[in-house]
């Protein structure tokens, strides 16, 4: 059974586009159609998979609260994944075109998240990336709702709980494989 560049991704949790950088780096091996497609044989995405070539899933933390996002990180990193921190809406839309996370935190009380999640919808493998809120004690059904249209995997209230962060990372991710 053959398999696109876009299916490896969904598989795993990345991008299309991620999984061609792969192909042209010779680390995934893949043809070419004539009509310009690639396939993937299932066989090889299970050797590669095996091998130590492909990468840690990446945990974008978007937060400006050092506490909060340093406590993402770590328990990002102690779960196996790669994590990057972004403070303010420029780095966040340059990080996601550039890093192709697999997951998002974003705290929604570090300002106006709301640009960033308009801009990310029309940004083309970030918009169905999935996400992991962080809100507080006083979040409304409005809030709830407009969390769940931008793709929300799932919310956290502050204070964040490690154990039930830990949870909710291995949640997510289980899910996005």
């Amino acid at each position: 059974r053959t398999l696109s560049p876009n299916e490896v991704g969904s598989m795993l949790g990345l991008t299309g586009e991620a999984v061609k950088q792969w192909i042209y780096h010779g680390r995934l091996p893949a043809v070419k159609l004539n009509n310009g497609y690639w396939r993937i044989r299932s066989a090889d995405v299970s050797r590669f998979l095996e091998s130590k070539e492909h990468p840690k899933p990446k945990v974008l933390v978007v937060s400006s609260d050092d506490e909060c996002r340093n406590l993402v990180i770590q328990t990002a990193e102690s779960l196996g994944s790669d994590a990057l921190s972004s403070c303010n809406i420029v780095d966040t839309l340059l990080k996601l075109q550039d890093v192709h996370p697999s997951l998002i935190v974003m705290d929604m009380c570090s300002g106006d998240m709301v640009p960033v999640l308009n801009r990310m919808k029309n940004l083309e493998g970030a918009r169905y990336l999935p996400i992991l809120f962080i809100c507080d004690a006083n979040i409304g059904a409005a809030d709830i709702e407009r969390m769940l249209q931008f793709g929300a995997k799932g919310s956290l209230t502050k204070p964040l709980q490690p154990d039930i962060l830990v949870r909710e990372l291995e949640r997510i991710q289980h899910a996005a494989r």
